[in-house]
């Protein structure tokens, strides 16, 4: 559909794309007079934001993106532990090093002198902790433990946990007497490590939760759910936070997740989630409503198509900034030099018999601009009708009806679906307001009661004169 300033000739050449411009009836420069800038029309973001202030809503929320790193320490701060985070894995031999110092051989450590059956002796220790910590201690169920006896293989779980339990394990059979410490370490760390995997499913489950309650906004870039610690959050960040706090210190019992489920609400109350899309939503259905419920409300303009001799049928721009609604053409015709012709709207399929090229006397309006006979010559056709009604995608497009109209009617439905108490305070004025302006598009074709001077009445006169008057 249109989309250029000249006839382009398509479909076996019979068929024309119709021009950009349209002529208006009363000659006046639109570059002097911008409407928008007075306020006179009001664009879908200005309607938005009035209509939310109205509400009482904030108008402009900070929306703030977190990464998972970043959420995995506010929950973890906010629960009184630190996050273990993903340690790199530890070869054998780096582990029984440490392993042969910490046991109290550091000289035998430093000039690589093993005592005969030692390094056998901790490789043991390492090994067996390993999967000890995964059948005994419950870490990393599930997870396929790799090989772990040779100098260069690497650990599979924690390497800090599995050196903790065999380091315990070899004071034990030293019989060195802080080897229970050692395993109280262990405890508190593994408590630590599952309280951290806890926090990562926890975080991804208060994104998915809020996902699902809640259509807020967006950001490009986010991901659901959260992997990596470079992972940003695919909604605002805040709120996953305080869903995030709250869900975890329910979960241990902590007695402040009420006052983050409280932040929550807040934040929902200040402005609800989805509040933009929800308030397009009302914009939309009342200029629509408006739109088509009162024909004064609409706005007429002129457009000018021009003719090509032989040609017929003539493309429906639809998507012009400003495009006539095809359905209310109040007049169709064609202008010849001065002459103006009225077109009759409709083309008896009987005519089509005739294929002589003269004056066009008839239209349609299908799929395209039909008339009949075509054009001998570069007529005009000029037709007047309502524009028609755009559908406010962006925020800068325009509102095609009378912006303050469509606000009262907007923010009326609004309060209602908000259960604010001034809702049937605000209908009542926008129906006013819809009164007044229909009352004013009568012009000079008002009635007014005892405006019109009655002249005096006059005697009949019968035929023949009464009876004595002659």
């Amino acid at each position: 559909m249109g989309g250029n300033n000249a006839p382009i000739m398509v479909n076996g050449g019979n068929v024309y794309d119709s021009p950009l411009g349209y002529d208006a009836p009363i000659n006046y420069d639109t570059g002097q007079v911008n409407l928008a800038s007075l306020g006179v029309e009001w664009s879908l973001k200005k309607a938005r934001q009035e209509v939310i202030r109205r509400l009482g809503f904030v108008v402009e929320p900070v929306k703030v993106q977190r990464t998972f790193t970043q959420l995995r320490q506010t929950v973890s701060t906010a629960l009184g532990f630190t996050y273990v985070g993903t340690p790199a894995p530890r070869t054998m031999a780096a582990l029984r090093l440490d392993l042969l110092r910490r046991l109290g051989f550091s000289a035998q450590a430093t000039a690589d002198a093993w005592a005969p059956g030692v390094k056998e002796l901790l490789t043991n220790f390492l090994s067996e902790a390993q999967v000890a910590l995964q059948h005994q201690y419950r870490l990393s169920v599930g997870t396929p433990l790799g090989p772990f006896q040779d100098d260069a293989d690497v650990t599979t779980l924690d390497p800090w946990a599995v050196f903790l339990l065999a380091l315990a394990n070899g004071k034990a059979h030293h019989g060195q007497q802080d080897a229970k410490a050692y395993y109280d370490q262990l405890g508190g760390y593994i408590t630590t490590v599952a309280k951290s995997a806890d926090v990562d499913q926890i975080i991804n489950t208060a994104q998915d939760s809020l996902l699902q309650r809640y259509a807020m906004d967006r950001y490009g870039d986010g991901k659901a759910p959260l992997v990596d610690g470079d992972d940003k959050t695919l909604i605002d960040g805040v709120a996953v936070e305080m869903q995030a706090i709250a869900d975890a210190k329910a979960k241990y019992g902590q007695k402040d997740a009420e006052v983050y489920y409280s932040r929550l609400q807040e934040m929902a109350q200040r402005r609800p989630f989805d509040l933009d899309a929800m308030v397009d939503s009302f914009i939309r259905d009342a200029q629509d409503q408006l739109y088509q419920q009162y024909k004064e409300l609409r706005t007429e303009r002129w457009w000018t198509i021009q003719c090509v001799p032989g040609a017929n049928l003539y493309d429906v721009p639809l998507d012009l900034d400003q495009y006539l609604d095809f359905r209310r053409i109040t007049w169709a015709g064609i202008q010849d030099d001065v002459q103006w012709t009225p077109l009759i709207e409709g083309i008896d399929p009987v005519l089509y018999t005739s294929d002589s090229l003269s004056k066009p006397a008839y239209y349609r309006i299908t799929g395209c601009i039909e008339i009949f006979p075509a054009p001998d010559r570069a007529y005009l056709i000029k037709i007047r009708g309502h524009l028609g009604l755009k559908w406010l995608t962006g925020d800068n497009d325009l509102l095609t009806v009378n912006s303050r109209a469509v606000f009262l009617h907007a923010l009326a439905n609004a309060k209602a679906h908000y259960k604010q108490p001034d809702a049937g305070n605000y209908m009542q004025q926008a129906q006013a307001y819809v009164r007044q302006l229909i009352a004013g598009s009568h012009g000079t074709r008002r009635y007014i009661p005892g405006t019109r001077q009655i002249p005096a009445a006059r005697r009949p006169i019968p035929v023949g004169g009464w009876p004595g008057d002659n």
